[in-house]
C-alpha cells in the first residue's frame, strides 16, 4: 500500500475514534431548550473525548515504541503489560471493554432516533417510526438498528473499521454540504429541518 493510502485509511481510523462527537444533536426534539443545551452538550463533550483521546496517545507512545504498534489492535492492553506487567494488562484490557459497554449504551438510545426521524420524514420504513405505547420508545427502530449491527459482526474488525470510518466521513461531508445547498434554495430556513424539528 503506497504511503498516501496508508495515511488516508490511518485518517479513518483516527476520525472513526471521535465518531459520535455530535451524537447529542440526533435526541434535540426530546432536549428542553436544545438551542442552550445542545451547543454545550456538544462542546463539552468533544472536549473531554479529545482531552481523554491525546492523553491516551501520550501514555501509548511513552510506554511502547512505534515499531511495537504495528499490525497490533490491543495497543492498550500491549502498553499497560510494558507500564505495570503482564497481570495488569488483563485488568485494563476489562476496563477498556466495559468503557466500550457505555458506549453501545449511548448508541442504542441515540442511533434507533436516527432510523425514526427517517420514517417520519419518509425516507426510511414507516413501521421505524411507530412507537411503543407503554415504553415510548421506536422499538422497531431499535430492532432495525440491532440487525444492522449483528450483520456488521460478520466483517473482520480492521475492515469494518475502515468501512464506518469511509462512511461516515462521506455522509458527514454530503450532510454539510446539503446545509449550503437548502439555505441557498431556502433563504427563509423553510424546509431545513426535519419536520420533526420544526417549531422548537
Amino acid at each position: 500500500m503506497s504511503l498516501p493510502a496508508q495515511f488516508i485509511v490511518s485518517l479513518l481510523w483516527v476520525m472513526f475514534g471521535y465518531s459520535g462527537w455530535n451524537a447529542a444533536t440526533y435526541v434535540a426534539e426530546e432536549v428542553r431548550r436544545p438551542e442552550r443545551t445542545l451547543p454545550m452538550a456538544l462542546a463539552a463533550g468533544t472536549a473531554i473525548v479529545a482531552a481523554l483521546y491525546v492523553g491516551l496517545n501520550l501514555v501509548f507512545i511513552y510506554a511502547t515504541p512505534i515499531e511495537s504498534m504495528k499490525g497490533v489492535i490491543a495497543i492498550g492492553a500491549l502498553s499497560a503489560s510494558n507500564l505495570f506487567g503482564p497481570h495488569v494488562a488483563g485488568a485494563f484490557s476489562a476496563l477498556m471493554a466495559l468503557a466500550i459497554v457505555s458506549t453501545v449504551n449511548a448508541m442504542v438510545t441515540i442511533g434507533p432516533r436516527v432510523y425514526y426521524a427517517m420514517a417520519k420524514n419518509k425516507a426510511f420504513f414507516k413501521a421505524a417510526a411507530s412507537v411503543d405505547p407503554r415504553w415510548h420508545t421506536p422499538v422497531n427502530a431499535i430492532l432495525s438498528q440491532g440487525l444492522c449491527a449483528m450483520l456488521m459482526t460478520l466483517t473482520p474488525f480492521p475492515e469494518l473499521v475502515s468501512y464506518i470510518g469511509f462512511s461516515l466521513t462521506l455522509f458527514t461531508v454530503l450532510s454539510v454540504a446539503s446545509l449550503f445547498v437548502f439555505r441557498r434554495q431556502r433563504p427563509d430556513g423553510n424546509g431545513c429541518a426535519p419536520s420533526s424539528l420544526r417549531g422548537r
